[in-house]
């Protein structure tokens, strides 16, 4: 019996599966239920070979996946945006697959992927630096800091010094992209990134001293809890997807050296984000298509 299709409504309450295929509209409000969703369209158009319908669903799902990293809390009106090119392509491919058992049950896909742990960064605090809190009270330690951003007058992108051997050297760009700085302290060397507001992403450590290791890892753990995996002398928090992508602190201790690494790729990314929207806005460019 063949079946009308339905127009997606304003508010996307419900819509009619096509001729021959399913497709049903998820909950813009849960992230994990729209990804889920193109996941299985994207699926069911490999299978049967639909190429514009696989270009359509890969690419919607690849640009949500960055939206909802750079954006955890979402927004529905964006979910919809990225969800409808491939809905429509899926529809469009009239892709033959079996019914549901009942009308309004989801077709199957695989089961999600067990989410990775929440870590409070505030527990992550390395020689009074703290992992996405801010570096200003620390500034006065730096020997040396450097900001990278855009010169309005020069209209250049580089690298500008700030603080020298613990004395101011000048203002920085006109449009902060990010902080560098170094703290040497003999035995401890620490390197830090931070964003434009001076929020910690990455603080690299480095201690050059004799010490007695069990002692140390087992600080480290009554410090930052317990780790996600021990391998050798490294101790792990997070790093399920690598120490660039996500979450992720290390930790090595051995007879003479100490190191610890903190990474937030969520910070960075968004401070990536927000200063080519500045710079966009700056230079008076909407974003989005020219043609």
């Amino acid at each position: 019996m063949t079946r009308n299709y339905l127009r997606i409504t304003a508010t996307l309450l419900a819509l009619a599966p096509a001729a021959g295929s399913w497709a049903a509209a998820p909950d813009f409000n849960d992230s994990a239920a729209v990804l889920k969703n193109m996941r299985a369209m994207l699926d069911q158009c490999s299978n049967a070979r639909a190429k514009s319908c696989m270009v359509s669903c890969g690419y919607g799902l690849k640009t949500l996946k960055n939206f909802i990293k750079a954006n955890p809390g979402g927004d529905p009106s964006i979910m919809k945006q990225r969800w409808e090119p491939c809905f429509e392509a899926h529809r469009d491919a009239n892709i033959k697959v079996a019914a549901p058992a009942e009308k309004d049950s989801a077709p199957p896909v695989p089961a999600p992927a067990k989410a990775a742990p929440s870590y409070d960064r505030s527990k992550f605090v390395i020689s009074n630096l703290q992992l996405g809190g801010s570096m200003e009270p620390q500034k006065g330690r730096c020997r040396l800091l450097e900001a990278y951003g855009h010169h309005n007058e020069t209209k250049a992108e580089h690298w500008d010094s700030v603080i020298e051997k613990g004395a101011a050297t000048g203002p920085g760009p006109d449009i902060v992209k990010g902080y560098k700085g170094l703290i040497n302290e003999a035995p401890v060397y620490i390197h830090f990134e931070a964003d434009a507001a001076g929020r910690l992403y990455m603080i690299q450590f480095r201690q050059k001293e004799k010490m007695n290791v069990e002692p140390v890892k087992q600080a480290l753990i009554d410090r930052y809890g317990q780790p996600s995996k021990q391998h050798g002398s490294y101790i792990y928090w997070g790093c399920e997807r690598g120490p660039q992508d996500g979450f992720c602190v290390k930790a090595s201790a051995t007879e003479n050296i100490l190191e610890i690494w903190a990474f937030d790729a969520e910070i960075k990314k968004a401070a990536e984000l927000a200063y080519e929207a500045n710079l966009l806005k700056a230079k008076g460019i909407k974003a989005g298509p020219k043609f």
